[in-house]
């Protein structure tokens, strides 16, 4: 899995689906990713507010990270970090330019084509992944919170690099409302605000600056 901007939000998931009220405790894992799968083509656009606190367990140091995400189908993604530092990434098909705000300016830092990135799965790396993406490279277990959310344990099938990973989704929707990322170097919580599906964004968001 690519490193870059790792710090700052490949710990959290965007799982893509809507969908009506069920009874977690009733399902098995395969049916609560059943259930999610067969909400993912009602969604056209997704947009949230991210705020994740990010613990190196060696340094014994937190940050916190701020964030506005926004991506629609099938390749548009926006995503403007607002803390600790001002950043932007958007990617447009084939392209995806990553930029820096300096004196009021985006001003950017860097440019490189999608399909020349490792794995090219550069949407999981932003957060945004298909119950298809956790299938194949997760082992996924689940285990029901309390009467409205329900908990996916991940832990990845390629071992070269070890990490755990779970997801809060609230079973009245669908959506996941908080992750919990581990490796031996840091622990980072990310939590999500505000989700809005399906509002119409514009192509016009996602030009390059």
């Amino acid at each position: 899995m690519r490193r870059h901007f790792k710090i700052f939000i490949s710990s959290f998931l965007i799982i893509i689906f809507a969908a009506g009220n069920i009874m977690a405790a009733a399902l098995t894992t395969q049916e609560i990713l059943a259930k999610m799968q067969a909400q993912e083509a009602t969604l056209q656009d997704l947009q949230f507010d991210l705020r994740q606190e990010i613990r190196f367990k060696e340094l014994k140091e937190r940050q916190t990270v701020l964030a506005k995400v926004i991506y629609k189908k099938p390749d548009l993604l926006y995503v403007e970090y607002k803390a600790p530092n001002e950043q932007l990434v958007l990617a447009n098909k084939d392209n995806m330019i990553m930029y820096a705000k300096e004196k009021g300016q985006w001003q950017e830092t860097m440019h490189q084509k999608i399909s020349n990135l490792v794995g090219k799965q550069w949407k999981a790396d932003y957060g945004v992944w298909t119950t298809t993406d956790l299938e194949k490279n997760y082992e996924v277990k689940s285990a029901v919170q309390g009467a409205n959310t329900v908990v996916l344990k991940l832990a990845p099938k390629e071992k070269t690099y070890n990490f755990t990973m779970s997801i809060v989704i609230n079973t009245k929707n669908w959506l996941p409302v908080k992750t919990l990322w581990e490796d031996d170097n840091q622990v980072i919580t990310t939590n999500l605000q505000n989700i809005k599906v399906n509002t119409g964004v514009s192509d016009e968001l996602f030009k390059f600056k």
